[in-house]
């Protein structure tokens, strides 16, 4: 085995060299001897990039052959691998930029050069190779050398470390993720600095646009300000700031800014200073610090456009409904109105909000109760001074039409709808790019997930895409990969499920690319739908993009032509609504309609609108199987919907069928406890069945079955028990016969399910007793009474009985007694001059019973048993 580490507390320069040293070694895995800087784990813990780690625990250090080390040299700073560094006949390769010493540990190669970062010298022997790097490669690599360097301003950097720096910029390296994560460390005045200016902050809106001024004063100058003003900009994401400190006689500015509509230079130039659009700074004489920064907020204000703010675009003095107001009430009252969106105010606080297409939908499913059954609770509010970037941004990341504006929920000032936001970007942007100020491309907010996909996604899937990508060009068509499995990705979970969706003809999209890859496609003219089956049993789905609507509620969906995001908001929740454009020049872009990349950050799960739970209440177990699945929790809004659905009754309308293919997958997950406590919580299991509780018994039988489960995985025995039937057990367990009967009724199970779940009981209850009273002495009897069990019920006893003596019996079955059998067949027993009748079946039961009970051991005397004991058969038949 080769490895590949570095010193204890590793830094983003040790981390990139380790990196660059996999490429030199391929064969070799990355092991951190120790803990890991705050910066580094902090980038590691980004969802955007992963890498192959052998954790510390995980490594048998006798089973190393080669060790690679990388920016350090002596043992002593190795931790846990100081011995192995010093094994003898252990191959070791040294690639590091720190003088050596006598002590250093003896190496079969070193590599050592006097570089500003280590980093350095490994780009050095990569490019001497000719091997290359990705962009987050290149962007992990700057941040190697420009955390060593000081961002190339140490005394120790050297003119190589400037010149691979510029290399990796023409890798791509990300200098705006290199910012990001990188910190630089300070000096104690620099410290007392940074406290002063973060204490004295002062936020200012100018002209729609957040402004920050900090001051501070000392009567010496401190070295590298700068860098202070970075660590703040950095901590605090603003997106102008500006310092000014008086150090001695004079006034030190230096100021920096992310925002598309700030020119910092040219807000600086006014104290004679200068610097460019993001960054500048100004000395200034003979001004106090007060009348510095008064110059500066003067002079914002013609620097900074004016633009709008979000109380400008706002309808104020919104109307409001009562959430007891019925739905038909509601909908006149939109009508006579003309809007599209009201808040639904309670005792004078807004609690939900409703949409007139809410309405729509409800009243076609015939619903007239209250609003407070159909309105969505989560509120989308934003702060009455925000820009119309920030409106933007909130309004079109949503799920919701409309923006409420104010401070808190009961200090509403006014309402934005999308179409008021509409206008004011027409407008707004329309002027900024005729004067040249901005690029409509430039300013869009896009994520790229295209180094996640090589990094992450199975090869196979990525030959799928690609080959869908070629295609989609040549038919001069736009394919996206939707689903969960996008979902998966971001969160670094295995997925091969490939869904894909195109704009035009999703059936003639996918029969070109069946051909393409050598396979067929199976198509489903009614839904527009197909599915490719490659060579190699490798497939994949295609759809052509389509909208939904439900005649009734838990009816299943009616398909209409529709467009992406038609399709990605027919979606269950925003984590699923995501998609990845598969065209080959916006490869890799994620769309992101509804917030879902946000929710799942954020551990979310969210539906995408007020009346989800009611159009598919399948949902409402979806819902508690991705929260169970993912460990993600569902936001008051969702929670309350879901809870009002059930209460409504909507899961009586939905066919037991589906109730039992959403649960079959439910139990399929890890911790089906917790799944089953939530679908107790909401009330899920009442509607199942009235009778069915989750108390402390019942709680304890699903936590064994879960157990027994996982044993029997583990030993790799045959036959895969059926899930669900196991906790269908333990759900049935203290119901009466007939109402277990109506139960499997209602839930359309198949009639051998059924049989089960009828006669378990009695199987297990028989069964326990006799291997309670010890009737059951030899491995025989044990076999005959679970021979004539399903394999869900002998486990089911496993998990019920409660002492050692009675699991053993079910051990010893399953993992010995089930798999002893005769060598002799019916064939064999006909060369013995048998006639083949139903007394085959009786002498194979006894050559298996003198196996078990060990009367016989070989083919030889099974033979010599079956002559002796059946000889006069062959003519009594």
């Amino acid at each position: 085995m080769e490895i590949i580490t570095s010193h204890g507390n590793a830094d983003f320069d040790s981390f990139a060299a380790m990196l660059a040293a996999c490429k030199l070694h391929p064969e070799a895995k990355i092991v951190f001897s120790g803990s890991k800087e705050t910066a580094l784990r902090a980038f590691l813990q980004n969802p955007y990039y992963d890498f192959e780690e052998l954790r510390l625990r995980d490594l048998d250090q006798d089973k190393v052959t080669k060790l690679i080390l990388v920016d350090v040299s002596h043992s002593s700073r190795l931790g846990p691998l100081s011995e192995l560094a010093l094994r003898p006949g252990l191959e070791v390769f040294i690639y590091d930029h720190h003088p050596s010493i006598e002590s250093d540990i003896r190496a079969r190669r070193r590599y050592v050069k006097a570089y500003g970062a280590v980093t350095t010298l490994m780009l050095e022997l990569l490019r001497r190779r000719k091997i290359s790097i990705s962009r987050m490669e290149a962007t992990i690599m700057a941040m190697g050398i420009y955390e060593d360097t000081g961002f190339l301003t140490y005394r120790t950097t050297s003119p190589e470390d400037a010149k691979q720096v510029a290399y990796l910029l023409k890798c791509g390296a990300d200098l705006a993720l290199v910012s990001n994560f990188l910190k630089l460390e300070l000096s104690t005045d620099q410290l007392s600095l940074l406290n002063e200016l973060i204490s004295s902050s002062k936020h200012h809106i100018v002209n729609g646009v957040p402004v920050v001024i900090s001051r501070a004063e000392r009567d010496g100058f401190i070295s590298d300000a700068a860098a202070v003003v970075h660590k703040q900009v950095d901590l605090e994401r603003y997106m102008v700031y500006i310092a000014v400190m008086r150090m001695g006689e004079k006034v030190h500015v230096i100021g920096r800014s992310r925002h598309n509509r700030v020119d910092i230079g040219s807000v600086v130039s006014v104290l004679g200073g200068g610097g460019h659009a993001t960054a500048a700074s100004a000395v200034v004489s003979n001004m106090t610090l007060v009348q510095v920064v008064e110059k500066i907020l003067s002079h914002l204000s013609t620097v900074i456009e004016p633009t709008y703010m979000a109380r400008d675009i706002m309808n104020p003095n919104p109307h409001t409904i009562e959430p007891i107001a019925s739905i038909a009430d509601a909908r006149a009252k939109f009508i006579e109105l003309n809007i599209n969106s009201l808040p639904v105010v309670e005792n004078g606080q807004i609690i939900g909000l409703v949409t007139r297409q809410q309405l729509d939908r409800a009243s076609a499913h015939k619903m007239r109760g209250p609003l407070r059954e159909v309105m969505n609770p989560d509120i989308n509010l934003i702060a009455p001074d925000s820009s119309l970037e920030d409106v933007e941004e909130k309004l079109m990341q949503g799920t919701q039409r409309c923006l409420l504006v104010g401070n808190s929920a009961d200090s509403v000032e006014g309402i934005i709808t999308r179409m008021d936001l509409f206008r004011r970007i027409y407008v707004e942007r329309k002027d900024a790019v005729e004067r040249g100020k901005i690029d409509l491309q430039e300013s869009s907010r896009t994520v790229d997930v295209t180094e996640m996909l090589n990094k992450r996604m199975d090869k196979r899937v990525m030959i799928s895409l690609k080959l869908a990508s070629e295609v989609a060009r040549k038919r001069k068509d736009e394919v996206y990969l939707v689903g969960g499995i996008v979902r998966d990705l971001i969160l670094n979970y295995p997925n091969k499920d490939v869904d894909l969706v195109v704009t035009e003809d999703g059936i003639g999209f996918a029969k070109e690319l069946a051909e393409k890859g050598g396979g067929y496609a199976r198509p489903h003219k009614r839904f527009g739908t197909a599915v490719v089956v490659f060579p190699d049993g490798f497939r994949l789905d295609v759809a052509t993009v389509r909208s939904e609507s439900y005649p009734f509620p838990g009816a299943l969906p009616q398909i209409q032509a529709g467009n992406l995001r038609a399709d990605l908001y027919r979606r269950d929740f925003t984590i699923n609504s995501l998609a990845v454009s598969l065209i080959t020049d916006e490869f890799g872009r994620l769309v992101d309609y509804f917030g879902g990349l946000q929710d799942i950050r954020n551990r979310k799960i969210r539906v995408l609108h007020g009346l989800s739970f009611i159009d598919d209440p399948t949902r409402i177990l979806r819902a508690v199987r991705f929260s169970n699945r993912l460990s993600f929790d569902l936001t008051d809004g969702t929670r309350q919907l879901m809870e009002s659905a059930v209460n409504l009754g909507m899961l009586n309308r939905v066919s037991g069928k589906r109730i039992h293919t959403e649960l079959t997958l439910l139990y399929e997950d890890p911790r089906p406890l917790r799944a089953t406590e939530m679908l107790s919580r909401y009330g899920v299991l009442e509607v199942v069945n009235k009778k069915v509780k989750l108390d402390r018994f019942t709680a304890t039988l699903i936590r064994n079955i879960e157990a027994t489960l996982n044993w029997y995985k583990l030993t790799y025995l045959p036959g895969s028990p059926r899930r669900v039937l196991l906790f269908y057990m333990a759900l049935f367990e203290k119901l009466r016969s007939q109402d277990r009967r109506r139960l499997c009724e209602r839930l359309r199970l198949t009639t051998k399910m059924s049989r089960i779940l009828l006669e378990y009981k009695n199987n297990v209850r028989s069964t326990l007793r006799l291997l309670h009273k010890g009737k059951l002495h030899v491995a025989s009897e044990v076999t005959r009474l679970f021979d004539q069990m399903q394999l869900e019920t002998i486990l089911f006893i496993h998990a019920f009985a409660n002492n050692e003596t009675m699991k053993h019996a079910v051990v010893t079955y399953l993992t010995k007694y089930r798999s002893i059998r005769p060598s002799l067949r019916g064939k064999d027993l006909v060369k013995l001059g048998l006639q083949p009748s139903p007394i085959f079946n009786e002498i194979l039961w006894r050559l298996r019973q003198a196996l078990l009970d060990g009367e016989i051991r070989h083919r030889n005397e099974e033979l010599e048993l079956v002559k002796r004991e059946f000889a006069g058969e062959e003519n009594n038949r």
